[in-house]
């Protein structure tokens, strides 16, 4: 076997060096345009040939070739292995976040509080965590009722819908979704409408991400030549036994049940979910949100037994409108705790570890488990309805544009992220970072009616503004955590567009589209040599953030270099120096910016430096996108 392989190695050489020539010969006389090098300076291309036409080619022996493909197949068996590791670790990030969250609950609840450690929590931390196992029971119990064929219509519709999931990460969810909306609206409170309908979405994404988890088990145990049963025995087994904690059926075995349990639009709305491109109907996923905001605001309470969260009808443009709104105490409890934004704000939609998927359908791509469409509807039928009979055409055009587009690596920017995070500790005194100190307000003492009225009104408008302000914070911590998480990795952002054709990223808290701060922390993840064009832009781009977009290219330029003392000083000590970069327009990526031009100064030719910055481009008399606003 050897002498056979070492025969067939050497006759690959051999045919390697005789295709060499052949090669030459064929580019020389090659019938493409020129290239853009051989164009400006076609003296290179004649004298690289003619150097390549003086070489003699070194003869590898067989044992030197057999040792060059084994470190070739080495090199390939580390790479995949790399890639390997970082794809389980995006289906960990898909599939594991909400379980993840639902053991953090269970071991803070099981081995702080019933240890007696529950001193060893925040207030308000302990205060939350005491929700957790009554709303458990109250899912389990309402599960059950379902299962028993209550007599209530709406049961019957959302009753086999909490059977999808286990009780804890339903209520996890819940948790998350009514602390998140109401945290970030503040005292004027979330919309109740918009908040059972992204519960009931959340709970399908979560349903589904379960179900193609349980197929690829299945799938495992059929070739393993275990029976296939586990659909029809879940449905008999749930039938004559209550379902308790940590229990789950899948849509097909739910289907199964006889019609006093699940009624014709539950099943419906079953048989869909194992559809691909199918979702729930927005009343269904409206109703199965609504029954367990309800049971929350029932046991959200402090330890007097008042509640913390009320269900309330406000007038909104002269139409009446409810709203969940956190009561005033917990606000002012929970602000400014970083476990409780946390618990508050668990982001779905993360930067992926690898490429995504390529587009090959309205919601076939992006994401490996998680579904995500490719166009934004906006629940609108009529565009669904367009991009799918247009689906064919897009194929080449728009859906292969962003799949170019996802298959850019981006990094974090970490000195950046450093100065961003020493500046949120600081707050209120930064840019772009809100404060960490809500506005005082006063109450009236006098007797003045129209003085008291003037008071009432401050009041108030100072109340929007902290309400404001808090959704900042939670939205900034939101980002640096992320930035934090994914701060040593090379990650990816999937797209999708709109009805005007404008891409977005799917991951909506940290991208490129976002804040000065987002853009600033952000960058590629493969670094290119500046050279003469690259030093060039990149000091075009520093006038830009400066708000001199309108000035000619050389101006510019000129602009950058007639900074440099302001530019190293701004380098060397950002924080405490002359501060140039404040009176930028977006002054995080003017400091980013500014931050790579003194990196490169410090080469003896600066056009080395090696530089991954965005530098920003716009399109000019784009009116296609005014044409569909026209249209819409």
């Amino acid at each position: 076997m050897l002498r056979v392989f070492l025969r067939r190695a050497a006759q690959r050489a051999a045919r390697r060096r005789a295709a060499q020539p052949a090669a030459r010969r064929r580019r020389q006389q090659s019938t493409k345009p020129p290239t853009r090098r051989q164009s400006v300076a076609p003296q290179l291309a004649v004298l690289e040939d003619d150097f390549l036409e003086q070489q003699t080619y070194y003869q590898p022996t067989a044992t030197e070739a057999i040792q060059h493909q084994v470190e070739m197949i080495d090199e390939e068996e580390q790479e995949l292995q790399r890639y390997n590791e970082l794809y389980r670790r995006q289906i960990e990030t898909e599939e594991e976040c909400l379980e993840k969250a639902s053991a953090d609950y269970a071991a803070m609840v099981d081995e702080l509080m019933a240890l007696g450690k529950g001193a060893e929590l925040k207030p308000v931390q302990a205060l939350v965590a005491s929700w957790y196992e009554p709303l458990v029971d109250v899912i389990v119990e309402e599960r059950n009722n379902a299962l028993a064929g209550a007599k209530s219509p709406d049961l019957k519709i959302y009753g086999p819908l909490l059977l999808l999931l286990p009780p804890e990460q339903l209520a996890v969810l819940t948790m998350h979704h009514v602390l998140g909306h109401c945290l970030k609206h503040g005292e004027p409170g979330a919309k109740y409408s918009s908040l059972v309908t992204a519960l009931g979405e959340a709970i399908q994404v979560e349903a589904r991400v379960l179900r193609v988890r349980q197929q690829r088990r299945r799938h495992l145990a059929s070739r393993r030549g275990e029976s296939d049963e586990l659909a029809n025995e879940e449905a008999k087994e749930a039938l004559k036994a209550k379902l308790g904690r940590g229990r789950f059926l899948d849509a097909k075995a739910l289907a199964r049940l006889p019609q006093h349990v699940v009624n014709a639009r539950a099943k419906k709305a079953l048989e869909e979910d194992d559809a691909d491109d199918a979702d729930w109907p927005t009343m269904t996923r409206a109703k199965l949100g609504g029954v367990l905001v309800t049971r929350f605001l029932d046991v959200a309470r402090d330890n007097e037994g008042n509640r913390l969260f009320e269900h309330d009808v406000v007038v909104k443009l002269k139409r009446k409108v409810g709203v969940v709104r956190a009561s005033k105490e917990l606000l002012q409890r929970a602000r400014g705790d970083p476990i409780m934004l946390q618990w508050a704000a668990t982001p779905r939609f993360l930067p992926m570890l690898v490429e995504p998927r390529p587009w090959r359908g309205f919601q076939k791509g992006g994401f490996l488990r998680l579904r995500a469409a490719a166009m934004r509807t906006h629940g609108c039928d009529v565009q669904r309805e367009a991009f799918l009979r247009a689906n064919r055409g897009l194929a080449d055009g728009v859906l292969a544009g962003l799949d170019a587009m996802g298959r850019v690596p981006w990094s974090i920017n970490g000195p950046i992220l450093d100065l961003v995070q020493e500046a949120w500790q600081q707050g209120g005194t930064w840019p772009d970072l809100p404060s960490l100190h809500d506005f005082e307000i006063r109450e009236y003492d006098g007797d003045d009616p129209e003085a008291k009225e003037l008071h009432g009104r401050r009041n108030a408008k100072l109340r929007r503004k902290n309400a404001e302000l808090h959704s900042l914070r939670c939205d900034t911590t939101l980002k640096l955590d992320i930035a934090e998480r994914f701060r040593n990795d090379a990650f990816y952002f999937p797209y999708n567009v709109d009805f005007r054709g404008r891409a977005y990223p799917l991951p909506p808290n940290l991208n490129h589209l976002g804040s000065d701060v987002c853009r600033a922390v952000l960058q590629f993840a493969e670094p290119k040599r500046l050279g003469d064009d690259g030093l060039y832009w990149l000091r075009v781009h520093l006038a830009n953030l400066f708000g001199l977009a309108k000035r000619s290219l050389e101006e510019r330029h000129q602009f950058a270099l007639d900074r440099h003392d302001d530019i190293i000083d701004s380098f060397s000590n950002p924080m405490n120096g002359k501060q140039w970069w404040l009176e930028a327009e977006e002054p995080w990526q003017a400091l980013a910016c500014i931050c790579e031009l003194g990196r490169a100064s410090l080469l003896d030719d600066p056009r080395d430096h090696l530089c991954a910055l965005p530098v920003h481009m716009d399109g000019s008399c784009n009116g296609l996108q005014h044409y569909a606003a026209l249209g819409r």
